[in-house]
């Protein structure tokens, strides 16, 4: 038996010919200089369809939660409109969190050994004002050190309840400052 080209095997949904914009764009990549408790906020430009944000980092000084805010007209909304679930396995053993919020944690972290806690979000549909927003994402926590049983992996997902098209992202910490070398990428999906 053979198989069949691609072609006459699958319906293309994309152009066959280059889209106009890339698939994917970045729009925002920030390395923290100096340790600051600062939050980086920032305006989303139109034309995607999605948002894939990655970030490395590090909490100085007081061991907190890194949160998101979203935001219409240039504002976060820091209202009680954000609803997730988390998943968090640590030392071997699985957790489950349901949380009403204003904000999406998005990463615990330390102040042990320089161990930074890494993360990658997919915001969906963030301009859709018929759709609530959501987001999924993956998370590899941080605790005090390298040693074995000291790091979590999570799975998170989460709604933002109004309908609006969405503009604006904040991140900041829950509490104390980011070490220097803390970074957050925000890319464009098409």
């Amino acid at each position: 038996m053979t198989t069949p080209p691609l072609s006459t095997a699958w319906v293309p949904l994309w152009p066959l010919s280059a889209p106009a914009v890339p698939a994917m764009v970045k729009l925002f990549d920030s390395v923290l200089g100096a340790t600051s408790a600062v939050p980086l906020d920032f305006v989303i430009p139109a034309g995607y369809r999605h948002l894939k944000i990655y970030g490395s980092i590090k909490p100085s000084g007081t061991v907190g939660q890194y949160r998101m805010q979203l935001g219409t007209a240039g504002v976060a909304d820091a209202g009680a409109n954000y609803r997730y679930n988390d998943i968090a396995v640590a030392a071997g053993t699985p957790a489950a969190t349901q949380v009403a919020a204003t904000y999406w944690d998005i990463a615990y972290g330390s102040t042990g050994g320089g161990v930074p806690a890494a993360f990658d979000l997919t915001v969906y549909d963030y301009l859709d004002a018929l759709l609530m927003t959501s987001m999924t994402g993956i998370i590899r926590q941080s605790k005090q050190d390298t040693s074995i049983g000291e790091g979590a992996l999570k799975l998170i997902e989460g709604l933002y309840l109004p309908t609006a098209a969405v503009n604006f992202v904040r991140f900041f910490p829950s509490a104390g400052s980011l070490d220097a070398g803390s970074r957050i990428s925000v890319y464009g999906l098409t």
